[in-house]
C-alpha cells in the first residue's frame, strides 16, 4: 500500500469528500492507512506471531458508510493480487535476463577451455597419453626391426666374407696356373712318373669335383630362396669351407709329354681362368652385398632416430597427461557450473512463463469483500459486559464508601478511638440461633452469587470475545 496508491482509492471513492479535516494529500494518506488494516493468519489459526508461518492475510478497510467500506475493500484486494503478479513476474524477468548473462559468460568461458584442450593437444600430438600404447607398440616394433636390421647386416658381412674368400681363391687358383705356365722343365723321370699318374683322378681333382657340385647346388638354391634362407647359407658356407680345403692342397701339375703342347694348354687354361664367369659373378654379389648393407645401415640410423624420438614422446607422456588432467578438471568445474546456470535459467523461463500465464504460484483469493450488515464497533456484547462488572464494582465500592463515612460505635476498639479512654469490660454480642442459621444461608447464598458470577463471565468472554480452549492456549504460548 504505497502513498500513490492509497491517495489514488481515496479520490477515487471521494471517501474524505465530507470530512473538512483532511485537506492535504499527508492527512488523507495518514487516515487512509489508519482506516485500512492487514492480518496476517498463522497455520495455528491465529493471528502470527514472530517464528510462525503466515498461510494467510486478511485485509479490511472501516468507514462508516458500508458500501465505501466494501468497494474500498475489494480495491484494495485486487492491488495486492496484481502488485503480486507484477512483481513476480518482474522478478522472474530479472531472474531469467541475469542467468542468461551468467550462461553466455560460462559458455564463452567453456569454449576457451575447449580451444586450450584442442590447442595442446595439437601441440603436443605425438605425447599424448591416449595413443600411449601405440608408441610402445611403434618402440617394440621399430627395436624388433632394427634388431632385425642388424641380423641381416650380419648375415650380409658373413656372406661378404665368404665371398671375398671366394674371390681370393679363384685369384689364387689363377696365379698357380700361370706359376704352371711359367716353371722350367722337369727331369726325364718326373716327366714318365707324372705321365703315368696323368689318368688318375687326384685329391686336388675331387675337391675340384665336389666345389662344383655344391656351387650348382647354391645357383639352384639362390633361384629357389633368398639369401638369408637357411639351405642357403648352409651351402655358401660348404663352398667356402670346399675352397679352403681346395687352395689348402697344393696343385700338382702335369708333365706333358710334349711341351708345348703342355704350355697351350695352360695358357689356353690361364686365359680360360681369367675370362671366366665365376668371377664377376661373385664381384657382382660382392657389390650387391655392400649396397644392401649400406641400405641396412642408413635403415639403422633411421630407426635408431625413431626410437629416440619414441622414447622421448614416451618420456614426455606424464607431463603432458599432467597438464591435460589440469585443463580437464577446468573443463569439467566450467561445465558444471554451466549446466547448474543452463538449469536455473531454464527453470527461471518456465517460471516467467507460468507467472505471465497466472499459472505459477500466486495469491488467491479465498473469501471477497461483501457488505457489512452491522458495524463493528461499538460492540454491544463487550459493552454489556462491561456495564454488567462496572455495575458490580460501582456496589461494592458504594458499600465500602457508607461503611467508611459511617459513624456508628461498634465494638470496644471504636468507643475506645472516640473516648480515648479504655473500657473496664466488654460484653461481646450474644448470637441467637436464629442469627446464626441467618448469617449461614447468607454465606452459603454468596457462594452460590459468586459461583454464578463466575460463570457468566467466563461464558460471557467464551462466546462474546474469544473461545475459552483458544485463550488457554494462547496464554500457554506466551509463557
Amino acid at each position: 500500500m504505497t502513498r500513490a496508491n492509497l491517495f489514488r482509492i481515496s479520490e477515487k471513492f471521494k471517501i474524505f469528500a465530507e470530512d473538512e479535516e483532511v485537506d492535504s494529500t499527508t492527512k488523507a494518506v495518514v487516515k487512509m492507512r489508519k482506516m485500512a488494516a492487514v492480518q496476517f493468519i498463522s497455520a495455528d489459526g491465529g493471528k502470527k506471531r514472530r517464528g510462525s508461518v503466515a498461510i494467510a492475510f486478511k485485509v479490511s478497510f472501516e468507514h462508516r458508510r458500508p458500501e465505501i467500506a466494501t468497494r474500498v475493500a475489494n480495491e484494495l484486494v485486487t492491488l495486492f493480487l496484481d502488485e503480486n503478479v507484477k512483481s513476480r513476474t518482474a522478478r522472474a524477468s530479472e531472474t531469467t535476463e541475469f542467468l542468461t548473462q551468467e550462461a553466455a559468460k560460462l559458455e564463452k568461458n567453456l569454449q576457451g577451455i575447449e580451444d586450450k584442450i584442442a590447442n595442446y593437444k595439437q601441440e603436443n600430438a605425438s605425447a599424448l597419453p591416449e595413443h600411449l600404447d601405440l608408441r610402445l607398440q611403434m618402440r617394440d616394433r621399430s627395436e624388433t626391426e632394427f634388431k632385425e636390421l642388424d641380423r641381416e647386416i650380419k648375415v650380409l658381412l658373413e656372406e661378404k666374407r665368404f665371398l671375398d674368400i671366394e674371390v681370393a681363391g679363384l685369384k689364387a687358383g689363377y696365379r698357380t696356373r700361370q706359376t704352371i705356365f711359367e716353371a722350367p722343365p722337369q727331369n726325364p723321370a718326373e716327366t714318365k712318373q707324372l705321365s703315368g699318374r696323368q689318368n688318375e683322378p687326384s685329391e686336388r681333382d675331387q675337391l675340384a669335383t665336389r666345389l662344383k657340385e655344391l656351387e650348382d647346388r647354391l645357383s639352384e638354391a639362390r633361384q629357389r630362396y633368398v639369401d638369408t634362407h637357411p639351405d642357403v647359407k648352409r651351402l655358401i658356407v660348404a663352398v667356402v669351407d670346399a675352397k679352403e680345403k681346395l687352395q689348402a692342397i697344393p696343385e700338382e701339375p702335369e708333365q706333358p709329354v710334349d711341351l708345348e703342347q703342355t704350355k697351350i694348354a695352360a695358357l689356353e687354361q690361364a686365359n680360360s681362368s681369367i675370362t671366366n664367369p665365376i668371377m664377376a659373378t661373385v664381384l657382382a654379389k660382392i657389390a650387391s652385398a655392400n649396397t644392401r648393407i649400406q641400405s641396412m645401415q642408413e635403415q639403422k640410423k633411421q630407426l635408431k632416430g625413431k626410437i629416440s624420438e619414441i622414447e622421448f614422446n614416451i618420456i614426455q607422456t606424464p607431463q603432458v597427461e599432467r597438464a591435460i588432467k589440469v585443463l580437464n578438471r577446468d573443463y569439467k568445474n566450467a561445465e558444471r557450473k554451466y549446466n547448474e546456470i543452463r538449469a536455473k535459467q531454464m527453470q527461471s523461463q518456465l517460471s516467467k512463463s507460468l507467472e505471465e500465464n497466472r499459472k505459477a504460484e500466486r495469491f488467491v483469493l479465498l473469501e471477497p469483500p461483501v457488505l457489512p450488515d452491522e458495524p463493528i464497533r461499538p460492540n454491544r456484547q463487550k459493552m454489556l459486559a462491561l456495564g454488567f462488572a462496572l455495575s458490580l464494582a460501582a456496589g461494592g465500592g458504594g458499600i465500602f464508601l457508607v461503611e467508611m463515612i459511617d459513624g456508628s460505635i461498634r465494638g470496644a476498639a471504636s468507643l475506645e478511638a472516640v473516648t480515648k479512654l479504655q473500657p473496664l469490660a466488654s460484653i461481646p454480642y450474644i448470637v441467637t440461633t436464629r442469627e446464626a442459621r441467618r448469617r449461614k444461608r447468607a454465606k452459603v447464598i454468596f457462594v452460590f452469587v459468586f459461583i454464578g458470577i463466575l460463570i457468566a463471565a467466563l461464558a460471557a468472554v467464551h462466546f462474546y470475545y474469544m473461545p475459552l480452549d483458544i485463550m488457554f492456549y494462547k496464554v500457554l504460548a506466551r509463557f
